[in-house]
């Protein structure tokens, strides 16, 4: 049962996509957590490939039921326990939406959610009833494509409430657990890395079908239709072809000069690498990816970010939401002796004028860098030389990676000006 490519969001967003439709349940929401900053509430989707064994279309009925989340080890090494899962809330309004889009008509309701198993439980189930043609003709669609075995995916949006790791003292307990009901629910012991997190209460919010073909004629004619993008397929992580580009071990350790980099997973745990450049888009900005290959499966081993379209603050951000380990492009050395000269007198005007003697003035300091405003203010009076936008991009580089880490709010006045200093010239 492959995985889906986890999405990492937070509860303002997800809310900012229900409430223009329902925004009775964007108020429960809220009254739930008073006084907290939604930003601050994770709120993941995780999702997967159904087998056969996973769907069964109801006869006589426009409704299945299938498996939406079970105890296997996804791609990101985490693991949903189907029994922690809080229920209250998504059976008050148990609509179905495609692809978690809320913008358009529901293509159907749950009519029940419940563990597989009270002893042993290893998954969630669902049964969805889909709406009438006449209702929503997308329902239509979605249900006959399921029935035909074409599309053959669900996935879920939750709330996590609490979690185990290696680094709790009850870890060993919680994952050995796990590790005998994975193995009873596979029929034999495996030898897969352990997790890196367990989720052990989670309040879900929603389920519902996603559009992952699982065959490559099954994609053609999907594709055809228009009801998903080859774009939106290579997102999603189950087209399991990777580039015929073939790169070294090497290259995929060491990012080029003009790239910042996110390491996903260790590279000494595949055989060979390929990498396919904009394989994937964030905000209308390619991602190039590095894939990882061992025994003929592939996955996606590091991310790159061009420097040309990416700063090191937004490829820092974007790493972080996928949990990886974020490497700034290290090409700053460049800056010429003239532009040097140039950012010091504007850093020295900062300085010296007081404007950037707490913390949100420093917090605009850095905004001004990011839009190049100040730059660009300190040149107008033609005495300087001219700042080109490469270099202009690597002095944003230089001081974002060193003022955008998590110890932001640490920083001192005393703090900042030796980094101007020592750093800037």
């Amino acid at each position: 049962m492959p995985d889906l490519i986890t999405q990492r969001l937070t509860l303002a967003k997800f809310l900012g996509d229900i409430e223009p439709k329902y925004p009775e349940w964007g108020t429960a929401l809220r009254e739930q957590f008073p006084d907290t900053d939604l930003e601050e509430i994770p709120f993941l989707r995780k999702g997967f490939e159904l087998e056969d064994s996973d769907l069964e279309m109801v006869s006589g009925e426009r409704a299945d039921i299938a498996t939406i989340s079970t105890i296997a080890l996804d791609r990101d090494r985490e693991v949903l326990l189907p029994e922690g899962a809080d229920l209250r809330f998504y059976q008050k309004n148990p609509i179905v939406p495609y692809a978690h889009d809320y913008r358009g008509l529901p293509i159907g309701r749950t009519e029940w959610v419940k563990i597989d198993s009270k002893t042993a439980p290893t998954a969630l189930i669902a049964k969805t009833k889909y709406a009438s043609a006449e209702a929503n003709p997308l329902a239509e669609q979605v249900y006959l494509l399921h029935a035909e075995g074409i599309l053959r995916a669900k996935s879920v949006g939750f709330i996590p409430i609490t979690s185990k790791s290696p680094s709790d003292d009850d870890w060993v307990e919680v994952a050995t657990a796990w590790r005998e009901r994975r193995d009873a629910m596979l029929g034999h012991e495996t030898k897969e890395a352990d997790p890196r997190r367990i989720y052990t209460k989670w309040v879900l919010l929603e389920q519902s079908p996603v559009p992952v073909p699982s065959n490559p004629e099954a994609l053609a004619m999907v594709v055809s239709k228009g009801i998903i993008t080859m774009e939106e397929a290579i997102a999603s992580g189950f087209v399991d072809e990777y580039p015929t580009d073939p790169i070294s071990a090497e290259m995929a350790e060491k990012p080029y000069a003009n790239e910042h980099a996110c390491r996903l997973n260790d590279p000494g745990k595949y055989d060979k690498f390929a990498r396919k450049n904009c394989a994937i888009k964030h905000d209308n900005k390619c991602i190039d990816v590095i894939y990882g290959i061992k025994g003929g499966k592939s996955e996606m081993q590091a991310y790159r970010y061009p420097k040309d379209i990416w700063t090191a603050a937004t490829a820092r951000k974007h790493c972080k939401d996928h949990e990886g380990a974020f490497e700034a492009a290290k090409d700053i050395e460049a800056i010429s002796p003239e532009t040097k000269a140039v950012i010091k007198d504007i850093f020295d005007d900062w300085f010296t004028t007081g404007l950037a003697r707490d913390f949100d003035d420093r917090i605009k300091v850095l905004e001004a860098v990011y839009a190049k405003e100040e730059i660009i203010e300190g040149l107008e009076n033609g005495e300087s030389p001219e700042i080109s936008d490469e270099d202009a991009q690597k002095i944003l580089d230089m001081v974002s990676t060193r003022l955008t880490s998590e110890e932001d709010v640490e920083l001192t006045v005393e703090e900042l000006l030796e980094f101007h200093n020592t750093g800037l010239v």
